[in-house]
């Protein structure tokens, strides 16, 4: 299921929301960072607008930085309402999470982070594995 899962990934075929929470399950932020290997590490921090340089562990702890920040930002968001931010902050808010912005209306915007908020927030899903699946959606 987590091969079929990747392949879909990669194709940038839609994936439910269910299939998403389900192999979700098997990482955490933790263990999935923990794994990578150098040439993702590197992948992941140009994705993420960080410098890919340095050894491993100061990649991983640039990309732990972020992901924390992001996990931050999630929260205040939800606190103060996903209603409350302007066309420019939604764009904002979703180039940082590694979504598609530019050339997107309000109502979608809207729609993507609040799709990223149900799953990174009230559903637990690690972000890294978050990042990683819009990484594959994007090239």
């Amino acid at each position: 299921e987590v091969i079929d899962f990747v392949e879909k990934a990669r194709m940038g075929e839609p994936i439910p929301s269910e299939v998403v929470i389900r192999i979700a399950r098997l990482f955490k932020d933790e263990l999935t960072l923990a794994n990578i290997a150098r040439p993702q590490l590197v992948s992941m921090c140009q994705y993420m607008n960080l410098p890919p340089y340095g050894a491993d562990i100061f990649l991983r702890f640039q990309l732990r930085n972020k992901l924390r920040a992001l996990k931050e930002d999630d929260r205040r968001i939800l606190w103060e309402g996903i209603d409350s931010l302007t066309t420019l902050e939604l764009k904002e808010a979703c180039r940082e999470r590694g979504m598609r912005s530019l050339g997107m209306t309000h109502f979608r915007l809207k729609n993507m982070l609040q799709e990223w908020l149900d799953l990174s927030i009230q559903k637990s899903i690690p972000i890294s594995l978050l990042i990683m699946s819009r990484a594959f959606t994007l090239s």
